[in-house]
């Protein structure tokens, strides 16, 4: 399998498509053969599976929603006897 994603592909088979229908307005055989040619390969792709075909992920596990509650910062103050300051003493590592 090729490493050519289907949504390259799909786009180079739409811009082959437009210089097709600016060859077929002007009536150049050698365009329209050229263009068709191309897309045709590009038909090609899809019908030998040579391309990487993108699937949209979709999450198949159901999500919870939990609601979040928010505190407000006049509920919350130090306990006693404890300073709202770190401390500076002695290192954090030491237990």
């Amino acid at each position: 399998m090729l490493n050519i994603s289907a949504n390259t592909v799909a786009e180079k088979m739409q811009a082959e498509l437009n210089h097709l229908k600016q060859a077929i307005s002007v009536n150049d055989e050698t365009g329209i053969q050229r263009h068709t040619t191309a897309l045709a390969a590009y038909c090609e792709l899809f019908q030998t599976n040579e391309i990487k075909k993108e699937e949209a992920y979709v999450d198949k596990q159901p999500v919870a929603h939990t609601p979040v509650s928010t505190v407000s910062t006049s509920q919350v103050s130090a306990s006693p006897g404890h300073s709202s300051k770190p401390s500076n003493d002695g290192n954090l590592l030491d237990f």
